[in-house]
């Protein structure tokens, strides 16, 4: 993937910058994408929930991004950055509407992503925006305890941590359970959870 020219093209500093990096990535904005997003935006910042409506425009904003990234005609490297941005693309949505810990989430997906598929020029960028949004989250969910500790739980355990979160496990119970992952990992979880902000 030539990205040759991202680093003179991002700044961090800009709040622009994720859009300036769905441009790099080649990320194409359809009508359809564009129209979805418009509809899930409204419906979360609508005054009532409208859980059956919401359902519906994800689905319509997923089989939008679907049309772009899964094009048979895609070769691997443009596959891979279309990827990238779908779900930078996604997180956005999150960041309009305030939802930090969406946002985070789904920025870590992309970081993790991008980690993997050796696109070291956009996980840098991913992992900085990454970082200073998790040190402004709360630390009452479950999903913040893998979020800080991202870099130290990883492969089996964080797939494992996530499934504690997903089957309802709540802050104190996934702590516990990360606590030891460390240990068993060879950390000192004290001097881990104190360097994430974090406390047993």
């Amino acid at each position: 993937m030539n990205m040759e020219h991202y680093k003179s093209g991002v700044s961090e500093n800009d709040p622009s910058s994720f859009e300036a990096l769905l441009d790099l990535l080649e990320f194409p904005r359809t009508s359809e994408l564009v129209e979805a997003r418009r509809t899930v935006l409204q419906l979360l910042q609508g005054p009532t929930s409208e859980p059956e409506a919401m359902q519906a425009a994800w689905i319509l904003f997923a089989d939008a991004i679907e049309l772009i990234v899964e094009n048979p005609d895609l070769d691997a490297p443009t596959h891979t950055k279309l990827h990238i941005g779908a779900i930078i693309y996604k997180a956005l949505v999150f960041k309009e509407v305030g939802n930090h810990l969406r946002y985070a989430q789904e920025l870590d997906d992309a970081e993790l992503y991008s980690s993997k598929a050796n696109v070291p020029e956009i996980s840098e960028q991913l992992g900085v925006e990454l970082k200073s949004v998790i040190e402004t989250l709360p630390l009452d969910t479950p999903e913040i305890v893998m979020l800080k500790l991202r870099d130290k739980i990883i492969g089996d355990d964080r797939m494992t941590l996530l499934d504690s979160i997903y089957d309802g496990d709540d802050f104190d119970d996934v702590l516990g359970t990360a606590y030891g992952m460390l240990l068993e990992n060879g950390f000192d979880p004290d001097d881990v959870m104190n360097e994430v902000g974090l406390t047993e």
